[in-house]
């Protein structure tokens, strides 16, 4: 796999067991307005939601939900969190951010899960070596043809929940 633009994304869990911030603040912001928008509808889990209010009200109360997490999403600075180069030094950064009600229920917290996923803005793949993917933030692609001298970093792609979701050979 070689000269080739990416983009990665990488999904993030936040549950009951989440301790590091902002992402308590995540669980308890996104659980109360899920709370919130359940409130008037008789009913009080996210399957409840699925099953009988249809797909129109469940993307509406996951937008809402996903509002109520914007402050603290924002607060990362477009950094995502656990993506860093092998070097440890530089965070990769993203440009979307999406979240999605994995499970919950009104009338216990420990059963509120949602994901986030971030993804990262163009990458130029240079090379890659094992499950390590040599890349260049932005679009390369004419430096690589000029054989111009490129800034680069590592990535282990093999961790957990990290995947290229477009590809585009150059």
């Amino acid at each position: 796999m070689k000269n080739a633009l990416i983009k990665l994304i990488k999904k993030q869990y936040i549950d009951a067991n989440t301790i590091e911030k902002p992402f308590v603040d995540i669980f308890t912001d996104t659980f109360t307005e899920f709370g919130i928008q359940l409130q008037n509808l008789g009913i009080s889990t996210w399957q409840q939601v699925l099953d009988r209010r249809g797909q129109e009200s469940a993307q509406r109360i996951n937008n809402s939900v996903y509002r109520a997490a914007l402050t603290y999403i924002n607060s990362l600075n477009n950094l995502i969190p656990g993506l860093t180069n092998t070097l440890q030094t530089n965070q990769i950064q993203f440009v979307n951010c999406n979240l999605n009600i994995i499970q919950s229920d009104i009338r216990d917290r420990n059963l509120h899960k949602i994901s986030l996923y971030y993804q990262s803005d163009i990458l130029t793949l240079i090379d890659s070596f094992s499950d390590r993917l040599l890349l260049a933030n932005g679009d390369k692609s004419s430096d690589l043809q000029a054989n111009k001298e490129i800034k680069t970093f590592l990535v282990n792609i093999s961790q957990p929940d990290l995947e290229i979701n477009i590809y585009k050979r150059i």
